[in-house]
This record gives C-alpha cells, sequence and structure tokens, in this order.
C-alpha cells in the first residue's frame, strides 16, 4: 500500500492546473451549464463523488447578496464565472463576507485577468507547498507585495492545509474501507 503522499489522491492535487481567465467561456452560460462547468473545474477539491461545490441555490445566495452580479437574460458572464469559482475555493476558510471582501480589495488594486491570473498561480504554488515541499517561503509572485498579495498568499495557504487535512481523511477512510473487505 502506498502512503498518502504517494497517493492518486495526493497526484491529481499537485497536479492541478486552476483554469486561466482565457480558459473560461467568453459566452454567457445559463446556471445548469455555470455549475457543470465550474463542478468539472473544483471536482478534485470534493472529499467524496457526490459532493456538490457549487449550486444554484449558492450561486443564486451570493446574487442576493451581492458578492456577484445578477445574471443577464438567465446568463453569467466569464466575469462571475472566475469570481464564483474564486469563491467556491476561499469560502472553505473565511466567511462569505470576509471572501467578499478579500475579492473586492483585489479588483479596485487590479484588473480582474490579473488578480485572477494572481490567484492561481499563488494557488498552485500553495498546493505545492502543502502536498510536496512543506515549505511555506516561496516568494510571492506579485508584481509588487502589497498587504492584499500576503492576505490572499495566507489565505490560499489555508485553503491548502485544509484540502491536506480534508484528502487524509479520504485516503485513510478509502484504506480503512477496502482493508476491511
Amino acid at each position: 500500500m502506498s502512503s498518502f503522499l504517494e497517493s492518486d489522491i495526493v497526484k491529481e492535487l499537485i497536479d492541478y492546473k486552476c483554469p486561466r481567465y482565457e480558459e473560461f467561456p467568453d459566452i454567457g452560460l445559463y446556471m445548469e451549464q455555470l455549475i457543470e462547468f465550474l463542478q468539472s473545474k473544483l471536482r478534485v477539491f470534493a472529499t467524496s463523488s457526490d459532493e456538490k461545490l457549487i449550486t444554484s441555490t449558492m450561486v443564486n445566495n451570493y446574487v442576493k447578496q451581492k458578492i456577484i452580479e445578477p445574471p443577464v437574460n438567465k446568463r453569467y458572464s466569464r466575469c462571475q464565472l472566475l469570481l464564483l469559482y474564486v469563491i467556491t475555493i476561499l469560502k472553505q476558510v473565511l466567511s462569505i463576507a470576509n471572501t467578499k471582501e478579500l475579492i473586492e480589495m483585489a479588483l479596485k488594486m487590479y484588473p480582474i485577468d490579473v488578480a485572477y491570473n494572481f490567484f492561481c498561480v499563488e494557488f498552485e504554488k500553495s498546493l505545492h507547498s502543502v502536498f510536496v515541499t512543506r515549505d511555506f517561503s516561496a516568494k510571492s509572485s506579485a508584481s509588487k507585495d502589497t498587504e492584499y498579495s500576503e492576505l490572499f498568499r495566507s489565505e490560499l495557504l489555508a485553503v491548502s492545509n485544509k484540502i491536506y487535512i480534508a484528502k487524509y481523511i479520504e485516503y485513510k477512510n478509502l484504506n480503512d474501507n477496502s482493508e476491511l473487505t
């Protein structure tokens, strides 16, 4: 039996690449399409095959709470998809109110494509730090270190550590069950 860090569960997380800004559809998506798209991009973080990381109820709540803009003609834009992707990841550790505040800070400082691609690079680095090196001193990919960039990096390390714990428990449960049969 291979150890947790050599498992397929961890390999999938180590190899994970966030979809970049350009990879998100540039056409409006209906709710069902949005859910399917985001679920496919986030499934690696689920701890069971039937776990829903994003639902239409969640999306509707984010619209009501003014975290994202309402859809136009029932279609969600690329920017709304990006925000929902980021919210789904960050809400694992932060409250929705704090997630909203962190996103608003980012969008005041940078265009959405720059802020989002920074998020991607730093999230991938934090997953690598947590699952591979256990070295949390990697230099920021921000062109200029700011309080915002350090807040975001700290949040992404917290999310990555939470994922580590959840995936370890998933791995242990899968192996305990297979040994019983």
